[in-house]
């Protein structure tokens, strides 16, 4: 085959020309002569020398602080992307603004503000059995004429139900005649026939009327105790009735009773004396307030709830009794989750009568017995708590026993982070945060589940995969058998305990100052942990760890007093402990210490007691439990 010269040559001197001019057309190339390339190539070596973080393509969990194999795969390392910031942690999701568009996130601020938990209840009006009067005779009598003829009819206090002619009363007020007219007026002798008609059931008009006109008339009138309707009437006019006999029942309808069914569930936001706003079915439009007075002490086993009695003013007598309701009883919540009613602080209440509220300590009003604090009724009042943190419902992934929220992070580029957060009662659409989050915090109330998708994705933790049942904690404690016993991660782990000690020793001088700096120092401490050297099945467990102490510091450095802090300390603690016992320490020395007090313990270099959990108050209650092993301990 011939070859065509021109067409190999042209190229050739087309490349040659092209190198020439471009080394003489940089400066770099005029200057540095042949090592323009070089230059580029120490440029890129340096920059990886900086790269602090290395990572696996397969693995991303794995963070490891130089270049290397991934111990699980053993590919080669790759430098961990930190564009957009490095403080993402192992449960944070970066995006693009474009894929955030796309996603449909949305979010919403956190606030404080007042919570009310509402239960809804159904039941029916009854009469209030305290208003009731049976009207019995206490004497064998004639009914001579019945005024109150027919079931229903309305009665005031005072006025006429019947007139009687009894021979027994008549009897002895012809004894009370006597005494009266006798010459001596033997006083003792008329006190004895007063009470021997008022034992009769005689009304003391009748008494007082003999006395007055110096006469006995032959009938007496029987009057109403009350005012209410007459009820189960059984005499007639003519009518003897006997001794013991009930003649008619006058019954209160000014107050009734509502009987309402309230479930297991809600009896927790049930206090009694609180406030209940009642509708009636019969009458759609109209409200009616009752308090509650009563909180049966056992449950039906059949319908799972109690019949919570409450009082109803009825003055005009709209409601009646056997009508059907409906009932909401609001319960404001406090931002420790309990029931509060702020018009009833510092009042005294009768523990039988909820309507008997006073200023200050007394006897009810209508049954003498010695008035309670609101407090001793479940009312919960605490003058420096702050309003509950409301978190929409929208917000929440629940997974078994925990709760899952995700929240957009401070800055310009959209980088979200999942935490696990402790849930209070459900208030309308909104929960109270117990804990996990705080004030201010930008919350996702739409799209969580894609970014907990993408997590899962990048085989970063997700609600999907937190663990349930045994904390982690616990199902390390029951591996007493598994331990790392490596002298680089150990010796890594220096400074990660001298900032815990710092922070230990500020809580025991009751010293908070600059304490939530080395909270955070603490926690970035963790990433420059040296386990770049572990074995697979040590890198396992390490990882697990390493897990359990991040999770403790999550919220660490977010308490805004010593006493919320030192109850998250009591969890750092524990993972650290966990940590020393499987891995060993660095130190001279470390004790580990206990108080049963506040159930918890710490680490010190030294054994004199300097409890951080109560600072000066108890500064030394506790003792030490063990001194720890430099290397990691075999059970």
């Amino acid at each position: 085959m011939k070859i065509n010269a021109k067409r190999i040559i042209v190229p050739i001197v087309i490349l040659i020309l092209g190198i020439l001019i471009g080394r003489f057309s940089s400066p770099e190339g005029n200057q540095q002569g042949g090592h323009g390339h070089d230059h580029e190539s120490s440029a890129m070596e340096s920059a990886v020398e900086k790269q602090s973080t290395w990572t696996c393509s397969m693995h991303p969990q794995i963070k490891l602080p130089k270049q290397g194999k991934c111990p699980i795969c053993f590919m080669d390392l790759i430098p961990q992307d930190t564009s957009g910031g490095s403080d993402e942690g192992e449960r944070a999701l970066k995006m693009s603004k474009a894929a955030l568009a796309l996603a449909e996130i949305e979010t919403r601020v956190l606030e404080r503000k007042e919570a009310e938990v509402k239960i809804d209840m159904v039941g029916k009006m009854a009469i209030d059995t305290t208003r009731i009067s049976d009207i019995a005779l206490l004497a064998d009598a004639e009914i001579r004429r019945l005024y109150v003829n027919y079931a229903g009819i309305p009665v005031k206090k005072g006025e006429h139900l019947a007139e009687l002619y009894s021979p027994s009363v008549y009897s002895a007020a012809q004894d009370l005649l006597v005494a009266l007219q006798s010459q001596s007026a033997d006083q003792e002798l008329i006190s004895s026939a007063k009470t021997k008609l008022k034992l009769l059931g005689v009304p003391n008009n009748y008494i007082t009327s003999i006395e007055k006109t110096q006469n006995v008339s032959e009938t007496y009138i029987l009057t109403s105790p009350i005012d209410g309707y007459v009820e189960n009437l059984v005499g007639y006019q003519g009518m003897w009735i006997k001794k013991g006999q009930m003649l008619c029942r006058v019954v209160d309808m000014g107050s009734l009773w509502a009987h309402l069914d309230a479930y297991e569930s809600d009896l927790a936001w049930v206090r009694y004396g609180q406030s209940v706003s009642i509708r009636a079915e019969a009458m759609p439009g109209k409200k009616f307030e009752g308090t509650i007075s009563y909180i049966p002490p056992r449950l039906d086993d059949r319908s799972r709830t109690v019949k919570v009695r409450v009082n109803v003013e009825n003055p005009k007598g709209i409601l009646k009794p056997g009508m059907f309701v409906s009932a909401i009883l609001a319960a404001r919540v406090t931002g420790s989750g309990h029931v509060t009613s702020p018009e009833l602080r510092g009042k005294w209440i009768s523990p039988m009568h909820p309507e008997i509220i006073k200023d200050g300590p007394g006897a009810c009003d209508v049954c003498g017995m010695d008035l309670v604090k609101a407090e001793e009724l479940g009312f919960s009042y605490d003058a420096t708590a702050e309003l509950p943190l409301l978190l929409p419902d929208s917000s929440v992934l629940i997974t078994g026993r925990r709760a899952v929220v995700y929240i957009r992070k401070p800055g310009e580029k959209p980088v979200f982070e999942g935490r696990e957060v402790e849930l209070g009662p459900k208030a309308g659409d909104h929960y109270v945060v117990l804990g996990g989050l705080k004030e201010g915090e930008r919350v996702v109330v739409k799209g969580n589940f894609k970014i907990d998708s993408a997590l899962q994705l990048q085989a970063k933790p997700s609600m999907m995969s937190m663990e349930g049942g045994e904390s982690l904690t616990q199902q390390l404690t029951k591996e007493k058998h598994t331990m790392i016993d490596n002298a680089d991660l150990k010796a890594s782990l220096e400074d990660f305990l001298g900032y815990y000690l710092s922070i230990r020793e500020k809580l025991a001088k009751d010293d908070f100052s600059e304490i939530t700096e080395l909270a955070g120092d603490l926690k970035g401490e963790l990433e420059y942990i040296d386990y770049a050297s572990l074995k697979p099945e040590e890198l396992k467990l390490w990882i697990r760890i390493q897990k359990l102490l991040t999770t403790s510091m999550e919220h660490l450095e977010h308490n805004k007093n010593i006493e919320s802090f030192r109850e998250e300390f009591k969890k750092v603690s524990t993972a650290v402990v966990m940590m020393v016992e499987k891995v060993g320490h660095p130190l001279k020395s470390l004790n580990l210490m206990f108080c049963s007090m506040a159930n918890a313990e710490w680490l010190q270099t030294d054994d004199s007691v300097a409890n951080p959990y109560y600072g000066a108050s108890m500064l030394r209650c506790g003792e030490v439990k063990k001194t720890l092993s430099t290397t990691p301990e075999k059970h």
